[in-house]
């Protein structure tokens, strides 16, 4: 044990003869404390000393029965200590200190397989935080938008502002087909 003020560590192992390693913050922590820290140090070219990783422990609730915890991952991004991910009361954010869900991404994200929706009432939902939002979806060549379905339900392929339930071409242009559907009328 290594005890230096209210900082302890611990090295042994557990029951089955694991390595073991506790950090032990031995005074009473407030709410949002920073409990304990392992840091990642090396030396930059110009040998200056550099935390590339920190990983810090954090008591976010201490009230009896409720306790929640969280940890913190810093990375260094372009000389900065970068948030690069949290795990809170059993939630991951990625880009945010404070998941909302279980997996909460601020940010861009590349999905490099597929997306499958294991649920019952699986759905994909979209939203920018205004009642104009929309689920658009991108060519990957030149950025380009392919198909949109607005807040009202309308959709548009080739079309970003769809005027009817099914807009397919673009408005306006003598070599474009268009397909409108409306209420009542079937193909």
């Amino acid at each position: 044990d290594v005890i230096d003020g209210n900082a302890q560590m611990v090295f042994g192992s557990a029951s089955s003869d694991r390595p073991y390693i506790q950090f032990k913050h031995n005074a009473l922590p407030v709410d949002g404390e920073e409990i304990s820290i392992m840091d990642f140090s090396s030396v930059n070219s110009a040998s200056q000393g550099v935390r590339y990783g920190i990983i810090i422990g954090v008591a976010e609730d201490i009230s009896d029965g409720t306790e929640d915890g969280a940890m913190r991952f810093l990375t260094m991004t372009n000389g900065t200590a970068t948030q690069t991910m949290t795990l809170r009361s059993g939630q991951v954010g990625i880009g945010t200190n404070n998941p909302a869900q279980k997996l909460d991404v601020v940010g861009k994200m590349k999905i490099s397989d597929d997306i499958i929706l294991a649920q019952t009432n699986g759905r994909i939902d979209y939203d920018n935080g205004v009642s104009s939002g929309a689920l658009r979806f991108f060519s990957t060549s030149g950025n380009t938008e392919r198909m949109r379905i607005t807040s009202s339900g309308n959709v548009g392929i080739g079309m970003t502002t769809p005027y009817t339930k099914l807009v397919v071409g673009t408005r306006g242009t003598a070599a474009a087909t268009s397909i409108s559907a409306y209420d009542g009328i079937a193909f």
